[in-house]
Order: C-alpha cells, then sequence, then structure tokens
C-alpha cells in the first residue's frame, strides 16, 4: 500500500520536527517544574480544553490518580508545566487529548512525569501507528530529549516499542523512558531517584504501561 505524500510514518520533516518539539518540552517542563522555575505556559486562548490531563475528555487509556505509589501532583505550578506539553502535544496534531502528569512532590522525594498522547485519527490515517511509525516518533522523543545510552527493551503485552536512556537535565541525571504502541505515544522521567537503573525504568514504565492499558 502506498502511503500519502508526507505521511507522519514515512520519517519526513514533519515527524521529525514534532518529535524534536515534544524532546524539548519534555525537557523544559520537568527542569522549570523540578526546581521551582516559572516558565510561562502557553496562553489560555490557544490551549485546547483537556489538553494536559483531562481522562474524561478522551476515550480509551489514561492516566490515573496514583502510579507506582505516588499521587498525581494538582500544585498550580505543576499544572500550569503540564499545560504547556500537553498544548504542544496536542497543536501538533498528531495526537488527540494528551495527557500529562506529574506524580510525587517536586521539590523533594521520587517523582515521575509521565505523558501519554493517543494517535490522531489523521495520525492514524498516515501510518503513525504502524512499526515504521511508531518506532521513528518514539526513537525521535527519546533522543531529543538529550537521552544517552539508549536502549532498547522488551515492550511487553502491550507490544510496540520501548526505548530508556539517560538525561541531564537542570536537577542532575535521571532516566526517561518512551514508548510507542498501536494506540499511542507515552513517556517517563524518573526523577530524584524513581528509578536507579535503566532496566528498573524499564521495568516500571512496563508497569505504567499495564496499569493504563497503553
Amino acid at each position: 500500500m502506498t502511503r500519502p505524500r508526507g505521511s507522519l510514518a514515512s520519517g519526513g520533516g514533519r515527524a521529525r520536527h514534532i518529535a524534536i518539539a515534544l524532546g524539548a518540552g519534555a525537557v523544559v517542563a520537568i527542569g522549570a517544574a523540578a526546581c521551582g522555575g516559572t516558565s510561562s505556559p502557553a496562553p489560555a486562548a490557544s490551549s485546547p480544553a483537556g489538553a494536559a490531563s483531562s481522562p474524561a475528555a478522551a476515550s480509551g487509556p489514561h492516566l490515573p490518580a496514583q502510579l507506582l505509589g505516588l499521587s498525581k501532583n494538582t500544585s498550580q505550578q505543576v499544572q500550569a508545566q503540564a499545560r504547556t506539553m500537553g498544548v504542544m502535544l496536542t497543536n501538533t496534531h498528531a495526537f488527540r487529548h494528551p495527557q500529562v502528569v506529574f506524580y510525587g512532590q517536586i521539590h523533594s522525594g521520587r517523582v515521575l512525569q509521565v505523558f501519554l498522547a493517543p494517535w490522531s485519527s489523521k495520525a492514524l490515517a498516515q501510518g503513525a501507528a504502524s512499526a515504521a511509525g511508531g518506532k521513528f516518533f518514539a526513537k525521535g522523543i527519546a533522543s531529543s530529549t538529550g537521552s544517552t545510552d539508549l536502549r532498547s527493551f522488551p515492550p511487553g503485552p502491550n507490544g510496540g516499542l520501548l526505548e530508556c536512556g539517560h538525561v541531564a537535565s537542570l536537577i542532575g541525571k535521571q532516566f526517561f523512558c518512551v514508548w510507542s504502541s498501536k494506540q499511542a505515544v507515552g513517556g517517563v522521567s524518573f526523577i530524584r531517584g524513581a528509578a536507579s537503573s535503566l532496566s528498573e525504568a524499564a521495568s516500571k514504565t512496563a508497569q505504567i504501561r499495564s496499569a493504563i492499558g497503553a
């Protein structure tokens, strides 16, 4: 079957641009929130309803109130960072109702930043959920965060692709894992001891995927 010209799965410029933008957004959100920064969220006028984390608006998998023993952080500052990344994801038009959630206390203890971005109908029509398209997006997002020592791990029962690596952020080294499946793209940043190794980060990401059904 011939893919539409410029399709998301083709590895073209648009998909590459989206991957780089998502990676940059993840690093900014993680660093600013964890360090008490005040990077400005996108203007409310350009913020689609439910862009950050509105499970009720999305059909299919959603991020719960708790993951791996950590509760969702609902502070105003953290929600602003989540909205910024949610708007960025939505504005790519590759995803529908993306969800971004921080778990744990930002200034102390273990922290998880998780995003879940189901494919849009347009992205699905252009082959983004195919093995080649999903691999391109997942690898692009992972490498664009500045991940080093990027490794592939068994994706678990939900299939697709799972990549994990180290990330140098404003608060030091941390682990980042990204996955792609036929349903969605997702990623987890393990901050301040939330994971002690790449293999543990991969294992915990598989647990998270199982919990949210993605």
